[in-house]
């Protein structure tokens, strides 16, 4: 039975050293047994003990300062192991670390729980594990929407609040993909109304009548009856003439017959050429 016995890997220092100290005395204890040396001393287990350990575990015996009788008694030997790897836990240390536990970023509420639920191991809550564990998942919610939810909730207990808080959690995720793309499609109808907007108004400019500069309905071109000042000709406003020729006959300013007025840019305007149309006729 000897020969067919694994023995385990030297002890690692993997953190944590109380749960790697723990599977290595359980595997160790399989080999002694395995290897028929469980019926052997004290003494002789001790040292296939100190054998197998490797550097991690020799270099606490060191900081242990053990004298030669304790080195030699395995029971004494894995005594002094367990206090050094997994030392007694002090309560008020142990809550400290449960009551400042918060949920870290995109850490499943599951796992936030299982890990609450795990320090309070050590806290000696008793009968009020689960509940104090409920009011840190609580406390730590920042959404006040959510908290109202489990507020409302008649006895609540872990597997409702975890069911609430997923589907809070899906609900919410599913709100925001509904904004994004609205948002997307929103970004994306700017440009074609920009352009609707330049096509709008590039009809209007299209739409302006040469004769008189303005926008109107067919018929109604306040030039239509006006005489030009630059080429005689009916029909157009003198600003809007595009006769390059012009027969250079123009009413005189001094007309007898043409209303009078002293300002020079109301005599160029369309309106002076209404007027001067209707004395001539």
């Amino acid at each position: 039975m000897e020969g067919f016995a694994r023995a385990p890997a030297p002890l690692s220092d993997t953190k944590p050293m109380d749960k790697t100290w723990k599977m290595w005395k359980q595997e160790f204890i399989i080999f002694l047994k395995a290897a028929g040396f469980d019926k052997k001393t004290n003494e002789e287990k001790a040292f296939c003990l100190m054998n197998q350990i490797g550097r991690v575990g020799l270099a606490a015996m060191q900081e242990m300062q053990l004298d030669g009788n304790e080195e030699k008694d395995f029971d004494i030997l894995i005594n002094k192991f367990d206090e050094y790897f997994d030392p007694p836990k002090r309560e008020t240390e142990e809550r400290f670390k449960f009551y400042t536990r918060s949920k870290k970023n995109n850490e499943p509420i599951e796992a936030y729980i299982a890990d609450l639920k795990e320090k309070a191991k050590t806290c000696n809550f008793g009968d009020l594990t689960d509940s104090l564990v409920r009011d840190m998942v609580i406390l730590d919610i920042k959404d006040k929407h959510l908290r109202k939810i489990l507020f409302q909730e008649k006895e609540l207990d872990l597997p409702k609040l975890t069911l609430l808080y997923r589907q809070f959690e899906l609900s919410t995720e599913k709100m925001k993909e509904v904004t994004k793309k609205a948002a997307a499609e929103k970004a994306e109808a700017k440009p074609k109304d920009s352009n609707a907007a330049s096509a709008d108004t590039n009809k209007k400019t299209k739409n302006v009548c040469w004769r008189c500069g303005t926008s109107h309905s067919p018929g109604a071109c306040p030039a239509f009856k006006v005489t030009c000042d630059k080429c005689n000709e009916k029909g157009h406003f003198t600003q809007r003439c595009t006769n390059k020729n012009p027969s250079g006959n123009t009413s005189s300013p001094n007309n007898a017959n043409t209303p009078q007025k002293s300002s020079k840019n109301y005599a160029k305007s369309p309106f002076s050429q209404i007027e001067k149309n209707k004395t001539k006729n």
